[in-house]
């Protein structure tokens, strides 16, 4: 097997230049002479092959068949097309508890939510926004132009008396 061993000199090259901090605090000087980094080369060559194909997205973008892409609630708010609002339990009017209900939910290619989990507020508040959540529908997130799975955060907030704000319950989740 046969390395080009100029190319792996500029790419030690490169990231030796980009290890060097831009910001004038303590600045390294690197200094290679060519033996030091062919050697080095063929120690990294280990296991690459001419045949094998080059990557055409970077590494740190997820493929579109991996787990799934974590996307801001906000993102996920502007993908809804179908919401049903959980009903406010009479129980907890009664008792007058209020407060936010915050879940993680994955969501299929084909906008459907896939698994609901509650992570945090008051008991009497979670179930209703899981049956209101479970038939919510999204417009699929598109990956390099494929659907792909989402995981999100979805926060439901139930508030009593309209326009005079009431304090959340104590075991509502922290706003952030």
């Amino acid at each position: 097997m046969k390395y080009n061993l100029g190319s792996f000199s500029a790419a030690l090259v490169f990231i030796a230049l980009i290890a060097t901090p831009a910001n004038g605090q303590s600045r390294r000087r690197f200094h290679f002479d060519e033996s030091s980094v062919n050697e080095l080369a063929l120690c990294l060559a280990g296991d690459f092959s001419e045949s094998a194909p080059l990557a055409d997205t970077p590494a740190n973008v997820p493929r579109p068949d991996s787990k799934p892409v974590l996307i801001p609630e906000d993102m996920a708010a502007g993908l809804l097309i179908h919401k049903v609002d959980p009903e406010y339990p009479r129980l907890a009017k009664a008792a007058r508890i209020s407060g936010i209900v915050t879940l993680k939910a994955t969501i299929s290619k084909t906008g459907e939510i896939l698994d609901l989990h509650v992570v945090c507020g008051p008991a009497i508040l979670q179930a209703p926004s899981l049956k209101a959540i479970r038939e919510w529908k999204y417009r699929p997130y598109l990956l390099r132009g494929e659907p792909v799975e989402v995981e999100t955060t979805i926060r439901v907030t139930f508030a009593l008396g309209g326009k005079k704000k009431l304090p959340f319950s104590k075991d509502s989740c922290p706003v952030e």
